[in-house]
């Protein structure tokens, strides 16, 4: 019989003062396998440090990870969180009964992303098999992965009611080429409701040099770690007020929130605390940041990778060959920082056709695909 748990939020992040759970290293190490299995690159894995950061949660957005465990008797003992759901220790701490009470074996996950700033109608999942049961990519997924998979997705509209969100977005990682397990995902999400609404190319650029001439009347700075210079927050704000808008999400519902100094002192302390790097850079004429292009890297990621965020032109200043320009800026800008960094990965919607130019020519490589669908609950027409 499968069952669902969720595990525990964190009172802190403090891994000196945390040993992960078993568990939860089990959803790390699975979560990484899966994501190598497609892009046959490990250097963008996750640890189980960023994992509990990610559960403990920032004024932007919360992680919910629920576990199906297949189990044949199990007496309740553990306390009933939001979901319903009894709540699994994130550590190592034993509950008092719990060497008496074999929970089983975990089968799959759901990562449960709560948006606290903005979107405020949705929540935005994966689904991740066990690695015990992840299938190898020329083999047909097993009759228990398949029965976890269609479990955990006929789990998500009661979960999403749960957190009074009416809209489950999900997005997965999938081969460039369908493999047998892929076919199947798509399959069943399809046959449980989910629509698909936008597909992304995932890849990465290399981390070199690129010639670079900025035009007259124009000039370029970078800051940290989301800390901009005090002149250009105003605009700065608008620009990303605008990016709220114009990434591409094909039919996916959003309800972008406004940026505000107080919300970019919440990302830039989020930053700190978690010890990760960011590196903007900014294009300006006449004083107003126009363009605008971010790279970062996870504290405990590799030294050959880093990860690019957003890339955008004020609509007024595009088809200027600008966004070449600042994204190339940017690399340059990583590179004095990160020194050792090969590559930098990035995703863009299929039918974004001036970003895929871009990416081309800083010479792309594509890796896989990612792909959202959305479905929404009994909850929508409380909501719109």
């Amino acid at each position: 019989m499968l069952k669902l748990y969720q595990i525990e939020r964190p009172e802190h992040a403090d891994l000196s003062r945390i040993e992960p759970s078993d568990l939860l290293r089990s959803f790390t190490f699975s979560s990484n396998l899966a994501t190598q299995d497609i892009s046959g690159d490990n250097s963008t894995s996750s640890t189980v440090a960023s994992v509990i950061q990610q559960l403990h949660g920032s004024p932007a957005q919360r992680t919910i990870i629920v576990v199906a465990v297949q189990e044949e008797h199990h007496t309740s003992i553990y306390p009933t969180g939001e979901l319903g759901l009894e709540m699994l220790p994130c550590t190592d701490h034993p509950v008092p009964g719990s060497e008496e009470n074999t929970l089983g074996y975990p089968v799959g996950y759901l990562e449960i992303d709560v948006p606290l700033q903005s979107n405020l109608s949705s929540i935005a999942c994966d689904i991740i098999l066990d690695a015990e049961l992840q299938p190898l990519p020329a083999e047909q997924p097993s009759d228990e992965a398949r029965e976890c998979i269609r479990f955990l997705l006929e789990s998500l509209p009661s979960l999403a009611e749960q957190l009074s969100r009416p809209i489950i977005q999900l997005w997965k990682l999938m081969p460039a080429e369908p493999t047998p397990y892929s076919l199947f995902l798509e399959s069943v999400i399809h046959d449980q409701g989910f629509i698909q609404g936008l597909d992304e190319i995932q890849g990465y650029v290399p981390a070199q040099d690129y010639p670079i001439a900025i035009p007259e009347g124009f000039e370029s700075l970078t800051y940290y770690d989301h800390t901009p210079p005090h002149d250009i927050v105003d605009s700065l704000l608008s620009l990303f007020n605008q990016a709220a808008y114009d990434i591409p999400v094909g039919t996916l519902s959003r309800k972008p929130r406004p940026w505000t100094r107080e919300r970019l002192e919440q990302t830039a302390e989020t930053t700190r605390r978690r010890g990760n790097q960011v590196v903007s850079t900014v294009l300006v004429h006449q004083g107003k940041a126009i363009a605008f292009s971010e790279a970062s890297r996870r504290a405990d990621a590799s030294p050959s990778v880093a990860e690019q965020s957003f890339t955008l032109v004020l609509r007024e200043y595009r088809g200027k060959n600008l966004g070449t320009l600042i994204k190339t800026l940017c690399i340059t800008e990583a590179l004095r920082r990160w020194p050792h960094i090969k590559r930098i990965y990035t995703e863009m919607a299929t039918y974004n056709a001036a970003m895929q130019t871009v990416n081309n020519q800083l010479g792309f490589t594509r890796v896989a695909s990612i792909r959202a669908w959305e479905k929404k609950t009994s909850l929508t027409s409380d909501w719109f």
